[in-house]
């Protein structure tokens, strides 16, 4: 009896919440120790590649759709190289052509390797025609006042030295545009510069009728001195088209006829011209203040 009654209060002692708090401490593992390490079973089990939501090495079947292209694409500019090596008359694969007129060395860019002087096709003989045809061109428009330097001192009573004068600044224009005009080819190529170059150079010489004095004439050809930095653009085209072989052929053709401008210019403008014009108007001012429209048109 005696005995039931003392352990009434130690069980009511060992249940109550504090109690219960102790002995739940006293069972947790304290800080700083260790907790036991996994079983070998468990080990192998997270690294079974069977399991795929813990495996690392499972392949994404997206990479393999988004590679197959690629490899495609690496196979078909393979083959077309193959193909170029036995065709020299095949285009690389970068080029927009399919095929050229003529053989080129694909090593070197699809520079041309043979000159077909009576071939218009593109791009290479097509190239070289249109470099040397506004070469000859710029060379118009740069010498149309040279034959009628003897008609403009006597109307306008210049001496000699403003004649001289304007030349000059005619000629260091077309040094100081060549210099500049040597960079632009290098970013934008032949093309487009030789068609700005003819198209500016184009208005003060269809303003040369409006000269009314020497230091006139001097401004004026110093803008018409712009047309001779087309020396640079024409010898770039060809050097861009053909190969190391041939370039000089190519460049000696275009800087050859294109300088036949100036003395195709001589005869055009000073003797067959003017004196139409000056017979139409009976008067040699209003001729060669007329005239300079020609070679523009």
């Amino acid at each position: 009896m005696a005995s039931s009654e003392t352990a009434a209060p130690v069980a009511e002692a060992l249940s109550s919440p504090l109690e219960e708090d102790r002995l739940q401490s006293t069972r947790e593992p304290s800080e700083g120790v260790d907790a036991p390490a996994a079983s070998p079973i468990q080990v192998e089990n997270s690294n079974d590649p069977s399991n795929p939501a813990e495996s690392s090495t499972a392949v994404n079947p997206l990479v393999v759709f988004q590679l197959d292209p690629l490899e495609q694409e690496a196979k078909r500019v393979r083959e077309e190289w193959e193909e170029c090596a036995r065709d020299p008359f095949k285009a690389s694969p970068q080029s927009k052509y399919p095929r050229y007129d003529i053989p080129v060395d694909h090593s070197a860019g699809d520079r041309a390797t043979l000159i077909k002087i009576f071939s218009w096709k593109r791009p290479h003989m097509r190239g070289l025609h249109c470099a040397w045809i506004s070469f000859f061109l710029a060379f118009m428009i740069w010498f149309a006042p040279a034959p009628l330097l003897k008609e403009i001192q006597d109307t306008l009573q210049l001496s000699k030295q403003q004649i001289w004068t304007s030349s000059i600044t005619n000629d260091c224009t077309a040094i100081f545009m060549r210099i500049i005009m040597g960079p632009v080819c290098d970013n934008y190529a032949a093309r487009w510069p030789m068609a700005i170059v003819l198209m500016v150079a184009s208005i003060p010489t269809a303003m040369l009728g409006l000269v009314n004095s020497g230091s006139g004439l001097a401004v004026i050809r110093f803008f018409i001195g712009i047309a001779g930095s087309s020396f640079v653009m024409s010898q770039f085209w060809p050097s861009r088209m053909f190969a190391r072989d041939i370039a000089g052929t190519a460049n000696g053709i275009v800087g050859g006829w294109g300088n036949l401008g100036g003395a195709w210019t001589q005869i055009f403008m000073g003797s067959i011209l003017f004196p139409a014009f000056e017979k139409y108007y009976g008067s040699a001012e209003k001729s060669w203040r007329m005239i300079c429209v020609g070679p523009v048109s």
